[in-house]
């Protein structure tokens, strides 16, 4: 606890919405409040799945079309080009911003946009087993990054089978993270 005091010691289990760092202290007085931080690091045990298709989905990318050009000059944007109609079709939308700079060095107030619909069709493609395999490993890595950026990975271990549906992928997780959930605590202190 940085500020406040630890309702918690080193060792102990906890729950989900159990009181980790208090800032409530009864005196000879009665109750005071004041703010309670800190940081409550927890070992976690988590288990994340996934599965991998024997097939994958692939764009086929067609030609690009502009759809819009701008200028913004000033924090004021005056558009130069805009196309009609509405894309066909699925596509991707592409967004390219560019300051302008005096000699290439001294940036100016100006920036200029594009904006681009990318159409595309999308197609299966079959997989074999061992793609299969390292597209779910991939993806499980991508994953556990995201999951647990904040976290010290002490150990994974990871099983995988395949199913009717695919390849499933299942990783269980060692770790230590910081398990606090900041809190607004209202109360009325007054004795009612």
């Amino acid at each position: 606890a940085r500020v406040g005091r630890a309702a918690v010691g080193k060792g102990a289990t906890v729950r989900a919405g159990d009181l980790l760092i208090s800032g409530i202290y009864r005196t000879a007085s009665g109750v005071v409040s004041a703010s309670a931080e800190g940081e409550v690091r927890g070992r976690v045990q988590q288990t994340l799945e996934l599965t991998q298709p024997l097939f994958d989905e692939v764009k086929e990318y067609g030609k690009r079309e502009k759809r819009s050009f701008s200028l913004n000059f000033f924090g004021r944007e005056i558009k130069l080009f805009k196309s009609a109609g509405k894309n066909e079709g699925e596509y991707d939308i592409i967004k390219r911003k560019e300051q302008v700079a005096l000699f290439g060095v001294v940036p100016l107030p100006i920036t200029l946009a594009w904006e681009y619909a990318l159409p595309y069709e999308e197609s299966r493609v079959a997989l074999t087993e061992e793609e299969a395999v390292r597209s779910a490993f991939s993806q499980m890595r991508r994953l556990l990054a995201i999951r647990l950026s904040e976290a010290e990975v002490l150990a994974e271990s990871f099983a995988g089978e395949f199913t009717d549906s695919g390849f499933h992928l299942r990783c269980d997780v060692d770790c230590v993270i910081d398990i606090a959930v900041p809190l607004a605590y209202q109360s009325d202190l007054s004795g009612g």
